[in-house]
């Protein structure tokens, strides 16, 4: 059964490990996360990315591309899934991935329409319950997605509403992974010569802990939409699509500590 830590501590500091896979390969910078995931308490997750938004065939091309660790599940689960046209049909992570942000979450109570088939298959391979961060380059043509799971059904309940607590964290990191492997950091804005606002960094700074605008907004004393802007400007300014993106990338230049 996979061991779920009492407390948060300083297990998942997403500075030291975006320190870690700088200037290392994808095999190495891969292997830094997977031991700080196992050491957080998931043990089973995977990552795959480059899958081009018009894709036809998703899964495949995540094969073609690599996937990052996920184990018999990703080894044995998904080559079945793949073998069965009229269960990958109902698979609902690329078509989640392609059209949101906000991550996926599964448990085996739970239940997804349309995808009874394909997460039915799931569970015969130990399956119990996962989490989906989807994940986006700097143009939003290309997707993907890193994913903690759970493979018994004992303490699923726990496992899940840590992983939400920690989903912010989590989504960053992946992100900039997913940005290391794109190649983009060679693109990326040089810190020195990027100026943002006190205000656009403290916008920044209170999305990478997962809160809305509106709770933004309570916080600072201002309304919504001066708080969408804010975080617009800065995404603009750092050369990225999403928030979390700008998240990523905003830690990867040392310009917010969260």
């Amino acid at each position: 059964m996979d061991e779920i830590p009492d407390t948060d501590s300083d297990f998942w500091n997403p500075l030291e490990l975006l320190d870690r896979t700088r200037g290392v390969t994808a095999d190495q910078a891969w292997s830094v996360l997977d031991a700080a995931l196992t050491r957080a308490g998931f043990p089973h997750s995977f990552f795959a990315s480059g899958v081009p938004m018009t894709s036809k065939r998703p899964l495949l091309d995540k094969f073609e591309r690599g996937i990052f660790g996920g184990g018999r599940f990703v080894g044995e689960f998904f080559p079945e899934l793949i073998r069965q046209p009229q269960l990958l049909a109902t698979e609902p992570v690329a078509p989640h991935c392609r059209r949101s942000l906000r991550p996926l979450v599964w448990s085996s109570e739970a239940v997804i329409p349309t995808a009874g088939s394909a997460m039915a298959l799931a569970r015969d391979f130990d399956l119990s319950a996962f989490i989906v961060f989807p994940l986006r380059n700097a143009d939003a043509t290309r997707y993907g997605n890193f994913t903690v799971f759970r493979s018994d059904a004992g303490r699923q309940a726990s496992w899940l509403r840590r992983a939400q607590r920690l989903g912010p964290l989590l989504h960053v990191t992946a992100q900039y992974f997913h940005d290391t492997l794109a190649g983009l950091e060679d693109g990326a804005p040089d810190a020195s010569s990027l100026v943002l606002s006190p205000r656009q960094r403290e916008c920044l700074l209170w999305a990478s802990q997962g809160l809305s605008s509106k709770r933004i907004a309570d916080r600072l004393a201002l309304s919504e939409p001066v708080v969408n802007e804010y975080l617009a400007t800065a995404r603009r300014k750092l050369g990225t699509s999403t928030r979390t993106h700008a998240v990523a990338r905003a830690i990867a230049l040392g310009l917010i500590d969260p």
